[in-house]
């Protein structure tokens, strides 16, 4: 079957189990069309509630009718997280339907999608992810460049890839972001008003950088502009929009969102006093009073006798205080939740999970049987797909207000039915006077706003054709004030480049995502129970930091039990500074940490990083503290910090550690802490397995699979059992000491998985995979996986030819005999009975302080590096190198650079005090059948200034482009790491 716009519609009800709506086809028509009236517009400026998040089945059907032409990385991108995550789910919505569904046009668009990865009948066709907040590792999205992927992420999260400064992103993975994200992806920024210098950002990209350095790399990438926001078009812009009184207000289901009416009352708040405190809690009060009038009997009939009521305000304080006063005037007579985008994602999937189907669009409203009252900020306000009978919300901008209303009777069903749908805007007096200063999110636009309202009552109607906008110009006046990116010059590209080392000065990205002094920066709190609060904030030997690294090596952070926070609230926090109030909106600057009084004690932080054990605690008792974006900060669970799963600074009680929940919930090996801190009383009810020095490893493992067995035959809720059934089935034991009289140490038991667990990483760990693997095996199997990936992208055949050769010749200098001896966990007796070199060997890394060990047992030395030593092997072979490749550089480089130094120095090592061994090395059976012998010492000096490293990847970066070579980089390791994974190709 060849699949042509004609079967989108059918591909659209096979998925969705409904039609699309016209423009939906239209767009998919004008998509697939070739020449000058085909392709993705600039700006799609379709009104919220119409179905813009339909774009990602637009562009995956598109991607499945013509995959040379179009992108295989579809970013959906929005700068707010409860959108984020819902549209992660119409993504994940699309997979599920994909792989299970019987359709004939279904079926022939998840095989087309499989046929570009080559993925099994069985498996889903394309990857989803959710870009929310950065954690090393935690990458499931960058395995491989060539399957589909379907991504959700706000603007920190893909920008800072895309620019090679990742958030939380170490800096030997950054060009592997950014040359997957330069290259074969379509961005869909949505409600660009939102991210206007982001959307700067990307077309200057688009229009000028990223075709600086011309190439033959195939050039699949671009930038659609979602809104329909008044100012978001250039004169330039080819737009696509509704036609109106046309055959999209002919389509009944969408004329009943176009038509229907959505009647507001206005009412100022009068506050006065200068206590910001008491004047926040006065205004808070009111917008319950507003809220519960909704629900009030004589009210009930309009809004529904089970009704839900939205209340949208502009600051978290805000929200909190007015779902405090909402929960003591209704008390049992409804339900009040608390919902905002500083939360854990784990806690905010919980609370939706419970309240989504009383408030999403298209649900049956007779179901419910109490009245819901939801509390929020800005991060319901654009696209999420709630739908509440009746409205508080603070007035804001135009633009913003437009959106809040938009989540009002969002599909028309209650124009439908004949009911009305109220709404009431409340504004602080303070913040709408003639005096007033220009609010920290809206600027003028707030009072002006309110000014033009005044003009409309008593008929102020947020239909969205109902709605009497003022003239262009006057319009300009009531939107929230936009910021620019700056001008994007060569030498920024030039510095973001060097991703490691990183240059001094380095341009911060952050001004080129949000403009300067808006979008502040954000790092990750993670909440964990076996930390030492006591230990951590004074002074402590190398030993505990140790201890405290590898806990979190065996139970690694993950995303899903982060708290994203702008940098000066968590240093405020840490400091014991009072809080200054917070938006989940982009705001002007904070003020300086310094000014604010004090309130508690300091705290202190551990910095993880994924690798490195020095250097990680902060005590914010010390005015040097500082965070840099996309940290994560691991914190201890008494510091407290959270309230009802949202962010409160002032909250005292011990926060719930999700550590052991969040492994399972991103699909990675199971774990269990084995102490009283962190374990759920449900799992503490028989005496915990303990080790002791004199405990025999098998005996431990005895007592301990004894324990799960016992524990396993209680009956425990989920994920507990899940958990507890995985541990079952087989498992690891890391031992923890534990700073108290007590001489046993605590446990942390992994659950055993196959190699197939191994995910992306840039350090030595990649080679301690529980498995054993020869050289040469290795290398023929990245080998395989490059020209795969290579044939699959459309790369020309010379360059196909020399990323397949550094691939075959990536790993030469782990021959070196001290590498040969820690692969075998160090011992000289198990390396002498090796009958071939190893590439990977059969310790974990879960085991941190077992992979040290072994290090010091061979004698090699720390930071040295394979892959230079790969490189001293090959430049040994310069006349057999020319001969093999056509861009002797390029091979080099790769080589150089896959696990991410030489980017543009190569590391300086101390090896004074070694041996200058002579490495040998025979590699067979490589591509065309070619063979090779090498022979090296290992004292290269290619660390120095004119070793060439430096100059070749200039030189490269001409050749290929800033995001070209990180591409072509990104090819190769991610190779590395699925062959690590899964052997060869199938």
């Amino acid at each position: 079957m060849t699949l042509s716009a004609d079967q989108f519609p059918d591909y659209f009800r096979a998925v969705h189990d409904r039609d699309p709506f016209p423009w939906q086809s239209r767009l998919c028509r004008q998509v697939l069309a070739e020449g000058d009236e085909g392709g993705w517009p600039d700006v799609l400026a379709v009104p919220t509630g119409c179905g813009k998040t339909s774009t990602l089945d637009i562009a995956l059907f598109a991607l499945a009718a013509q995959p040379q032409r179009f992108p295989r990385r579809i970013v959906m991108v929005i700068d707010r997280r409860v959108v984020v995550d819902q549209g992660a789910r119409h993504a994940e919505h699309i997979a599920q339907q994909l792989q299970s569904s019987n359709d004939p046009v279904a079926r022939e668009v998840a095989g087309q999608l499989r046929k570009l990865w080559n993925g099994k009948a069985d498996a889903s066709p394309i990857e989803t992810t959710v870009l929310r907040g950065g954690m090393p590792r935690d990458d499931a999205w960058a395995h491989r460049p060539d399957r589909p992927v379907l991504a959700l992420s706000t603007v920190d999260q893909v920008g800072s890839r895309l620019l090679f400064r990742g958030y939380g992103v170490s800096e030997r993975m950054a060009s592997v972001h950014a040359g997957l994200l330069g290259h074969d992806t379509l961005f869909l920024l949505d409600e660009v008003h939102l991210s206007v210098p982001f959307a700067e950002t990307l077309l200057a990209l688009r229009e000028r950088w990223r075709g600086f350095w011309p190439n033959d790399l195939p050039d699949r990438w671009g930038v659609v502009r979602l809104s329909a926001t008044p100012g978001m078009q250039r004169d330039t812009d080819h737009a696509f929009e509704l036609k109106a009184r046309g055959e999209d207000d002919h389509d009944p289901r969408l004329a009943w969102r176009l038509q229907a009416r959505k009647p507001a009352s206005c009412k100022a708040v009068a506050v006065s006093g200068r206590d910001e405190d008491k004047k926040r809690g006065s205004f808070a009060a009111h917008c319950a009073e507003a809220a519960a009038a909704f629900l009030k009997p004589e009210a009930l009939a309009a809004v529904g006798a089970a009704g839900t009521v939205g209340v949208i305000v502009n600051r978290v304080a805000t929200a909190r205080e007015t779902a405090s006063h909402l929960k003591s005037m209704l008390g049992d007579t409804a339900d009040v939740r608390l919902l905002t985008g500083r939360m854990r994602p784990l806690d905010r999937d919980e609370l939706l999970s419970e309240i989504e189907p009383r408030i999403r669009a298209g649900r049956n409203r007779e179901q419910s049987a109490t009245p819901l009252v939801v509390v929020a900020t800005q991060c319901i306000e654009a696209g999420a797909d709630f739908d509440f009978d009746a409205l508080v919300t603070e007035c804001a901008s135009l633009d913003a207000l437009r959106q809040r209303f938009g989540r009002l009777d969002r599909l028309g069903d209650r124009q439908k039915a004949g009911h009305a749908s109220p709404a009431i805007i409340l504004a602080r007096s303070d913040q709408i006077a003639d005096s007033a200063d220009p609010d920290p999110v809206y600027g003028e636009a707030l009072r002006n706003t309110w000014r033009w309202l005044q003009t409309l009552e008593p008929d102020c109607d947020f239909g969205i054709r109902h709605l009497a906008l003022p003239d262009a110009a006057q319009r300009l006046t009531l939107i929230a004030p936009r910021l620019h990116a700056p001008v994007l010059l060569p030498a920024h590209l030039d510095a973001w480049n060097q991703t490691h080392p990183r240059p001094e000065p380095d341009p911060d990205v952050a001004l080129w995502l949000h403009g300067p002094q808006r979008g502040e920066p954000e790092v990750q709190i993670v909440w964990r129970a076996d930390l030492d609060p006591a230990a951590l904030e004074h002074n402590v030997p190398k030993r505990s930091r140790e201890d405290w690294f590898e806990r979190l090596s065996a139970c690694p952070p993950v995303q899903q039990e982060a708290l994203s926070l702008p940098i000066s609230a968590a240093q405020r926090w840490l400091r014991g500074q009072a809080a200054e109030e917070l938006a989940d909106a982009p705001s002007a600057s904070a003020d300086s940490a310094e000014e604010r009084s004090q309130i508690a004690k300091p705290k202190a932080a551990y910095v993880w990083n994924g690798e490195d054990t020095d250097s990680n605690v902060l005590r914010f008792a010390s005015r040097d503290a500082r965070l840099k974006p996309g940290m994560v900060l691991v914190v201890p669970a008494s510091y407290g910090g959270l309230r009802d799963g949202n962010w409160n600074p002032e909250s005292q009680g011990s926060v719930s550690d999700l550590g052991d929940l969040v492994q399972v919930a991103q699909y990675r090996p199971a774990t269990l802490r084995v102490n009283p801190r962190s374990l759920p009383a449900a799992l503490q009810t028989l005496a915990l397995p303990k080790a002791h020095e004199e405990t025999p490893l098998k005996q431990l493992r005895e007592q301990t699979g004894a324990w799960l067995k016992a524990v396993a035959a209680q009956g425990l809720p989920q994920p507990w059992a899940k958990i507890i059934n995985h541990l079952q089935a087989g498992f690891r034991i890391v031992t923890h000491d534990k700073d108290s009289a007590d001489e046993s140490s605590e446990l942390t038991l992994i659950a055993r998985k196959s190699a197939a667990e191994t995910i992306s990483t840039e350090d030595d760990s990649a080679s301690l995979i529980g498995k054993e693997i020869t050289l040469a095996a290795h290398s023929k199997d990245v080998w395989r996986w490059a020209e795969h990936f290579c044939i699959s992208l459309g790369l020309p055949a010379a360059l196909r030819n020399d990323l397949v050769l550094a691939a075959w010749l990536h790993d030469t200098g782990k021959a070196d005999p001290r590498f040969q001896q820690w692969l075998a966990g160090g011992s000289a007796i198990k390396l002498a009975l090796q009958d071939a070199p190893l590439a990977k060997s059969g310790q974990t890394a879960r085991d941190w302080r077992a992979v040290e060990r072994a290090r010091r047992q061979a004698a090699y030395p720390e930071g040295y590096r394979h892959e230079l030593l790969s490189v001293a092997l090959i430049q040994q072979s310069s006349q057999w190198l020319s001969e093999q490749a056509t861009d002797t550089e390029l091979v080099l480089h790769l080589v150089g650079a896959h696990h991410g130094w030489c980017r543009p120095f190569a590391p300086l090592i101390n090896h004074d005090r070694d041996p200058d061994l002579r490495v040998e090395l025979k590699l067979p059976n490589g591509p065309e059948g070619i063979t090779a012998n090498f022979s090296a010492g290992t004292r290269h000096q290619l660390a120095r200034l004119d070793s060439g490293v430096t100059d070749r990847f200039w030189t490269l970066t001409e050749r290929y482009g800033w995001w070209g070579l990180a591409w072509l980089e990104a090819i190769l390791r991610l190779a590395d790491h699925r062959a690590s994974a899964q052997g060869e190709p199938q």
